[in-house]
């Protein structure tokens, strides 16, 4: 997956709003790290490996993030 988010996010913690965990993905994105496995995105965003997967699902159908060739 890849995206150019410019803002920097804390670890997503349990309870926050969908939105707020869906920004800590995008914010995980630099100009030095634009492609992310989905291991290392959730691991960063501080979020489970399945509330990742989904979020990003969404995000890539929307058209926030794009899958790459080789999977991230």
């Amino acid at each position: 997956m890849a995206g150019a988010g410019r803002a920097t996010a804390q670890p997503s913690a349990p309870g926050q709003p969908v939105l707020v965990r869906a920004l800590s993905l995008l914010a995980q994105f630099t100009g030095h790290r634009r492609a992310l496995g989905l291991s290392e995105l959730a691991r960063l965003a501080g979020l489970s490996p399945a509330t990742c997967l989904r979020l990003v699902r969404h995000l890539t159908e929307w058209g926030a993030l794009e899958r790459l060739d080789d999977g991230r």
